[in-house]
């Protein structure tokens, strides 16, 4: 809208007076976004017309400001017995400022040499090594690269059995107990510790590799195969991302592998002894990719094949582009636990393709994450009261995540100064939860998900293969609901314009406020527990728990839990042939289960707890019951936990 020039007419003057509306919800929405800019927005971002462009990471010591990878070629040999990749990375760069030098983020590498294109030799020397960001290379080109021009330098080098992104298992650390086995972890700052690269999420790059392995294993990538070779003993395995990715994202496994196709696009690998169980229990791989679809963008990776890790892998997932990473522990027979699989496909859009610039603003790529995720399983299993009884449960680990910290702590807001930290020092389920209520309290906001919806697939689609700050965040959804009919007629045209981005964004502790919720699913749950704690085994047995979803299970035993109340023998067997807690094989009521028989006492709660951790690795498991077993009052169970954790 033009301002009017001297001697406008009545009428013109009336018109400016009719859309004065709308320039003061533009204006706000500038003024906020500018004041957002003062607070949040990090050191060494700069802003072009559309976007940040993020010149400078405090988790990094690349100069990024002056080159910027594009692409990056490896050649591994697989050495078992040396704990090692050896080979070399071919990194191609574009120069963004002259220099004559590229600094790039390593921890635990072994570099041998470096060359340019024609074969000269690059001068090596290191930076300071801290414990938090590794040893900066630092690659002396010889000679000024100016900005525009494009070259590539080849690194010689081996990782060493101390790289912090490997995890090599022996044969007895795998299911199948024959053959070793090797799993990479890049998330989050890790990928410097399998080459030298600029370790950075505000950097994408495609890549190629070619991995060499002793017969009979296999090795994959998070990309997609592009063709394999014999070569004596050994296999050699080709795989390209022709996707640009952050560094985090890069993944290698090798092992004894089988695979399975469930999908036109899917195949689940793993060793043979679980590739059968794991067909069956991800056998719905495709509805989930193809509800996120719907609600967002096209599935632009090709391939989404799942990898079932050996049981002693501590995660839960790990989005890897092309071949998620995923616990054995999902493993439940009855496909219980396998909505799990939507917050790794729901990366696919948020995090893989629309990725957080710098850690500092992770929560954009999780609090999205666990949006999509509830709304795919909302679609998928029971509307709004599923989305919402998903909510519901995770203010609950929100609440527990700031107390962990502090309520003033810095790791408890939505932006977070981590420059010079490990973002894994930094990690709590605050970036998941906080960010999805933000969202869905924006979604409220706007008058629903048919306003909220159209928003969050142009957001994807408009940062599709870019890396995105809060910055751009605020900017992009200002500017949508400025628009008119963006919002329901309910509620205020301008509710985003004059938002309160900041308090939301660099508030610590809870969040300002929370929508509200239907809470129908979860009462059914707690109704049943505060019956069982206050009754006993007297309690009513007539509930029809065979129609819960396993959610609301956990939610019912998680209320007994955190009670610390004991329950005597009568009702744990009552419970016990109620929900048929003895037979189950889902990981997560098997666990909340055997707590509650080592809170209350139960001798027979040691063995159940022990097996657990015998099974499998998962970090959400493990620690717990060896803490329940430690300070429990039953006879032998902390010796029982002292063994166990000794035989491993």
């Amino acid at each position: 809208l033009l301002m009017p020039t001297a001697g406008a007419s009545v009428i013109r003057k009336l018109l400016l007076t009719v859309a004065l509306y709308s320039v003061i919800s533009i204006l706000a929405g500038l003024w906020y976004t500018n004041s957002l800019q003062r607070f949040v927005q990090p050191k060494g971002v700069k802003r072009s017309s559309d976007m940040c462009i993020i010149t400078k990471d405090g988790c990094s010591n690349a100069n990024i400001d002056q080159v910027r990878q594009r692409h990056f070629h490896v050649t591994w040999k697989v050495d078992f017995s040396a704990q090692a990749l050896l080979g070399k990375a071919r990194l191609d760069f574009d120069t963004i400022a002259e220099t004559n030098t590229v600094i790039l983020d390593t921890r635990a590498l072994s570099v041998k040499s470096a060359s340019l294109d024609d074969g000269t030799s690059v001068d090596i020397t290191y930076g300071e090594t801290t414990d938090a960001l590794g040893t900066p290379l630092i690659l002396g080109l010889g000679k000024t690269m100016q900005a525009g021009q494009s070259f590539s330098v080849t690194i010689e080098y081996s990782t060493t059995p101390e790289s912090p992104a490997l995890q090599w298992l022996g044969p007895e650390q795998t299911a199948s107990k024959t053959h070793p086995y090797l799993f990479s972890q890049c998330q989050a700052i890790h990928c410097r510790g399998l080459l030298p690269v600029q370790d950075t999420p505000a950097i994408k790059t495609t890549y190629s590799s070619e991995v060499e392995v002793a017969k009979p294993l296999t090795a994959l990538m998070s990309a997609v195969a592009s063709g394999e070779e014999e070569k004596g003993e050994s296999k050699v395995f080709k795989y390209e991302q022709k996707t640009a990715i952050p560094s985090y994202l890069t993944a290698i496994v090798v092992g004894n592998l089988e695979s399975r196709e469930i999908g036109p696009r899917t195949r689940v690998w793993s060793e043979p002894n679980m590739v059968d169980k794991g067909a069956f229990e991800f056998s719905d791989t495709e509805e989930f990719i193809k509800t996120g679809e719907e609600l967002l963008t096209p599935y632009q990776w090709g391939r989404y094949d799942l990898l079932l890790l050996p049981p002693s892998f501590p995660y839960g997932g790990m989005e890897n582009p092309c071949l998620t990473f995923v616990t054995p522990t999902l493993i439940a027979g009855d496909k219980s636990l396998a909505g799990v699989v939507a917050h790794e496909i729901a990366h696919s859009w948020t995090g893989n393709l629309v990725t957080a610039g710098t850690w500092s603003h992770f929560w954009l790529n999780e609090g999205f994450t666990v949006f999509v995720e509830r709304k795919i399983l909302g679609r998928m299993y029971g509307g709004q009261a599923r989305f919402d009884f998903e909510a519901l449960g995770g203010r609950h680990d929100l609440t527990e995540a700031i107390n962990h910290f502090g309520a003033d702590h810095e790791f408890t807001k939505l932006v977070q100064n981590v420059d010079g930290v490990d973002p894994d020092d930094a990690f709590s389920s605050i970036p998941y939860e906080k960010g999805f209520n933000f969202l869905n309290y924006l979604q409220h906001m706007v008058g629903g998900a048919q306003f909220f919806e159209p928003w969050l697939k142009q957001w994807v689609s408009d940062f599709s293969h870019k890396a995105a700050t809060s910055d751009d965040f605020v900017k992009h959804i200002t500017a949508w609901f400025a628009k008119p009919g963006s919002v329901s007629p309910d509620v205020a045209q301008d509710c985003i314009a004059t938002f309160d981005f900041n308090t939301w964004l660099t508030q610590a502790g809870q969040p300002p406020a929370f929508p509200p919720l239907d809470d129908s699913l979860s009462k059914q749950a707690t109704s049943l527990a505060q019956q069982v704690l206050q009754q006993g085994s007297s309690f009513s047995a007539d509930v029809d728990v065979s129609a819960w979803f396993s959610g609301q299970t956990c939610l019912f035993l998680d209320q007994i839990i955190a009670s610390e109340q004991k329950l005597d023998q009568a009702t744990q067997d009552k419970l016990s042939e109620l929900f048929g807690f003895d037979s189950v094989q889902n990981a997560e009521i098997r666990f909340r289960w055997a707590r509650i028989g080592l809170i209350s006492g139960n001798a027979k709660a040691v063995s159940a707890a022990v097996s657990i951790l015998q099974e499998q690795g998962r970090m959400k498991f493990v620690r717990p019951l060896y803490r329940e077993l430690s300070r429990c009052t039953i006879e032998g169970a902390k010796q029982a936990a002292l063994d166990t954790f000794s035989n491993f």
